[in-house]
């Protein structure tokens, strides 16, 4: 095999194998292509060429998978320095490419389009080498495949059809593509063996080591050189233009590449600080198949819109770990449990990443859930969101692992209450009973004037609300006898359990029925009936007031008498 036949360490090898591409490119170019070119079509070529050097260079020096310098020089990884200098330098192409097919006035209209789609197809190439847009594409190899030959065969037949001058130029328009398919077809033949390539290449040429091939740094080398020669090219065909660039021109070449890294870096950029600025933080984390897959919410935003409500996810996840999931999102009652509305949506392949040890990639969803028609208002509601992954069309929930927020079932994570609003806010009834503080008024009321022990009470209330509310209140009944001063009471919640306090909202308007049990033991005669509320955290009563703004003693509402019978 090669890598016994050299006797060398197989990540010597792969210094040595990188180090002879790059010295036998250097030279060639510096004999053949670089006398053709402008000073300032060199100065680009040789920053580019320095650049890729050097982080291919630190990348064979940091070869651990997930340690911080590995994944910031890895070459087999993603959204990294090395990925940022690949995306730079595809960006470049279509720069001076563009800026040749406006230049060169005395081509053809024809050539002309041909140098600006070229240059728009590098443009996508430079955006996908940072965020993996191909990832969403079905079929992607292909896709690109076709593409691929496409831009060759074009190149070939414009280079045919070109003076001797430009000729050389459209060749390597051709060759630069070439090299960077090589590049791909290495790593393939590994993990496809049916290119009729050995399975066993990798360990033929030396390089698995690590206890992992890295043919990937190959494949990364022949597409650094396959673009950079591709840029050369379209220098060059600049240089040939007989109009000349300008200065202001110039410079903004010189600037580009600065230009595109604030293009591709804001997302990320701006997504690491989206959460903590306008997010809800939380902790969860989703068992995805072990801690390295582990998926976690680290954030989220709900947005109430007319008919729909909206959630914006912000997630950590490994690399790959996040294209076969996605986020559900429910409207529970939280009286019986059943989910009135839900909604679900695959994971996007637009991902940004968290710089820091254990880097994770930073991810953004935007959910959105529409409400039925025929929802029903005035019942609190649970947001509820779960993690799921898809494969072969069967959907497995993930088990929450942790979590700082709380949970309706192992695999669903209550993000936040929310009560749809009933159409009509008018009054109830215009018999003002009490005012209470918090902008709570009670307005109606249907008290029997008789009941018999061991019987069931029905008393009748009326409630609105002029602000919203945050605050967990409870209303009492107290029953005083007017014979003996003993009083007996019943607490509960003013609109039960289907509607609390804290979800109350300006212009609610609603009533509740409550069924009290009255005991077989409680004493015949009359009693007096009060109401009020207080704060369930330290039962502290709030102040009320009757229809004439005069406040009533002890915080209690007056209702009437109630005759209990024997």
């Amino acid at each position: 095999m090669i890598g016994a036949e050299l006797a060398v360490p197989g990540h010597t090898a792969l210094r040595v194998l990188v180090f002879a591409l790059y010295i036998l490119a250097g030279a060639y170019s510096f004999k053949c292509l670089f006398p053709n070119l402008s000073p300032s079509a060199k100065r680009i070529a040789l920053g580019f060429i320095f650049a890729q050097g050097l982080v291919s260079i630190l990348a064979l020096e940091f070869r651990s998978m997930w340690e911080w310098e590995g994944w910031l020089w890895g070459l087999n990884v993603e959204r990294n320095i090395p990925t940022t200098i690949a995306s730079t330098q595809l960006a470049m192409v279509f720069g001076v490419g563009l800026t040749t097919a406006w230049l060169g006035r005395e081509r053809s209209i024809g050539h002309r389009l041909y140098l600006a789609a070229y240059s728009l197809v590098f443009l996508f190439f430079a955006f996908d080498e940072y965020h993996i847009v191909h990832e969403g594409i079905p079929n992607w190899r292909y896709v690109y495949g076709a593409v691929g030959i496409g831009i060759v065969l074009f190149a070939i037949i414009m280079a045919l059809r070109a003076d001797r001058r430009e000729r050389a130029w459209h060749g390597w328009l051709a060759a630069g593509p070439t090299v960077m398919a090589m590049g791909a077809i290495a790593v393939d033949s590994i993990q496809h063996p049916g290119f009729g390539l050995s399975p066993d290449l990798c360990a033929d040429l030396g390089l698995d080591f690590l206890g992992r091939c890295q043919i990937h740094a190959l494949e990364e080398t022949l597409e650094f050189l396959g673009a950079w020669f591709t840029l050369v090219a379209v220098l060059g065909l600049l240089t040939a233009t007989r109009l000349r660039p300008r200065a202001a021109l110039r410079r903004a070449l010189y600037a580009w590449p600065l230009l595109w890294l604030l293009l591709i870096l804001h997302y990320p950029v701006f997504l690491l600080l989206e959460v903590p600025l306008t997010a809800q933080r939380a902790s969860v984390l989703f068992d995805n198949g072990g801690p390295k897959q582990d998926v976690e919410l680290h954030g989220y935003r709900v947005e109430k819109t007319q008919g729909a409500v909206a959630v914006q996810f912000y997630s950590y996840a490994r690399y790959h770990a996040n294209f076969t999931l996605g986020y559900s999102v429910h409207l529970v009652d939280q009286l019986t449990g059943q989910s009135i509305a839900s909604s679900d949506k695959n994971w996007a392949p637009w991902v940004g990443p968290r710089l820091g040890p254990g880097y994770r990639h930073a991810h953004r969803e935007r959910l959105v859930l529409r409400i039925p028609p025929d929802a029903p208002k005035n019942r609190a509601l649970w947001l509820v969101a779960t993690l799921w992954s898809e494969r072969d069309g069967a959907y497995e929930k993930k088990a929450i692992v942790s979590s700082d927020h709380r949970l309706l079932s192992e695999t669903q994570v209550i993000l936040s209450e929310m009560v749809l609003p009933a159409e009509s806010t008018a009054p109830i009834e215009t018999n003002l009973l009490a005012l209470f503080d918090k902008g709570f008024s009670l307005e109606v009321l249907a008290l029997p004037a008789a009941i018999r022990a061991g019987d069931t009470l029905r008393v009748a209330f009326g409630w609105r609300a002029e602000a919203d509310s945050s605050d967990e209140l409870i209303q009492f009944l107290h029953f005083v006898s007017e014979d003996s001063g003993a009083q007996w009471g019943h607490d509960q919640q003013p609109l039960g359990a289907r509607l609390p306090t804290r979800l109350w909202y300006a212009g609610m308007a609603d009533r509740e029925v409550w069924e009290i049990p009255v005991s077989a033991d409680l004493a015949p005669g009359p009693y007096a009936v009060y109401t009020g509320l207080y704060r369930s955290t330290n039962h502290v009563r709030l102040a009320v007031t009757g229809a004439d703004r005069k406040p009533f003693a002890d915080a209690r509402v007056p209702l009437g008498k109630l005759l209990v019978e024997g």
